[in-house]
């Protein structure tokens, strides 16, 4: 179960337009229906507006479960320290 103050699950709520959405590192395109490519573009760039960081194409095309949407931004962050 997703904690409520986690700011991932806060994001992915808003993209893809569902309050109950819970999601856990595991989850992935397949267990999330709006999580198509439309909805990824849409993940990405409010990932990028809100944590304030800018994804290379790699990444985007890595970031295929929360579990590593988590393992990037972390790296983002310690770039950023």
């Amino acid at each position: 179960m997703a904690l409520l103050h986690d700011p991932l699950v806060t994001v992915f709520r808003e993209v893809f337009q569902n309050d109950q959405l819970e999601i856990t590192n595991d989850s992935s395109f397949e267990d999330v229906s709006e999580w198509d490519s439309i909805g990824h573009v849409n993940l990405i760039a409010t990932l990028e507006e809100r944590f304030h960081v800018k994804f290379t194409t790699p990444e985007i095309v890595e970031m295929n479960s929360v579990g590593a949407i988590r393992e990037i931004l972390a790296a983002k962050s310690a770039e950023m320290n």
